[in-house]
């Protein structure tokens, strides 16, 4: 899959898997919010935003985020919620599988993620 950049053989195996559903989405997307005045909890958050996945499906967006060990560590759980809520806010939703997940079982993954954005009204 070298038409877009993944760190993990999880990611990879997400990236097929959504590519073989042919829905849209954008890989390791980065992106910047003011935080100016936002109501954030986490004295961390920066306003540097990067989401593993935004999925697409009939003009609806959802994160798919690819938790692996790395997200246990550093605080990073803390800084994943709150930038959880600082996009809630701006209304994209996020959800969240592990890593072991994503190896084990990419298609099921995708095909929860894909339910889940049918479902949003």
């Amino acid at each position: 899959m070298g038409w877009v950049y993944l760190r993990s053989e999880a990611e990879i195996r997400i990236a097929k898997a959504l590519d073989q559903q042919g829905v849209l989405f954008f890989a390791n997307t980065r992106g910047r919010v003011n935080l100016d005045g936002a109501a954030v909890s986490n004295t961390e958050m920066n306003g540097r935003i990067e989401a593993d996945f935004l999925v697409f499906l009939q003009g609806k967006c959802l994160i798919l985020e690819v938790d692996g060990k790395h997200h246990l560590e550093g605080g990073q759980t803390v800084r994943d919620y709150a930038r959880d809520r600082m996009l809630l806010r701006a209304g994209l939703s996020t959800v969240r599988f592990s890593g072991r997940d994503c190896l084990d079982r990419p298609q099921a993954v995708v095909a929860e993620c894909l339910s889940i954005l049918q479902a949003r009204s």
